[in-house]
């Protein structure tokens, strides 16, 4: 939605602010100055690289961004709308393995087991879901 808003994906739009939130590495004696204070989280997110001084995200390359805001501009504001598009490659995705590996190993049935490996892939189900 900033993407379509803005003409980019703002890591901050005048009300949330998206960061990285490495907890490890957050300068804690600064924290309830930035908490409080726009503008001071707005610049040290800016200083740690987290997005440009126009608040311009830079930590996800663009094209998710664009995917995201077409289906979105097409079926409206919904969460079903965002995330569309990706569960549909997500399912692309299994499909093609499927059929790489049965061309490759000329088996259907370790077609099958390799799709079936991916499907149960916890790392691949959390970046499916999230959109990624």
């Amino acid at each position: 939605t900033r993407l379509l808003q803005f003409g980019k994906p703002m890591g901050y739009d005048l009300v949330n602010r998206i960061a990285s939130d490495n907890f490890l590495t957050e300068d804690r004696a600064t924290i309830d100055q930035r908490a409080a204070d726009p503008r001071a989280s707005i610049d040290y997110h800016f200083r740690l690289g987290d997005f440009k001084a126009d608040t311009t995200w830079k930590w996800h390359p663009l094209g998710q961004f664009v995917v995201a805001a077409a289906s979105i501009e097409l079926l409206g504001h919904t969460t079903f709308a965002a995330r569309l598009p990706f569960a549909l490659a997500g399912i692309v995705t299994v499909l093609l393995l499927y059929r790489l590996v049965a061309q490759f190993c000329n088996s259907p049935g370790m077609a099958l087991l390799a799709a079936g490996l991916l499907v149960l892939n916890s790392y691949w189900i959390l970046h499916d879901r999230q959109c990624r």
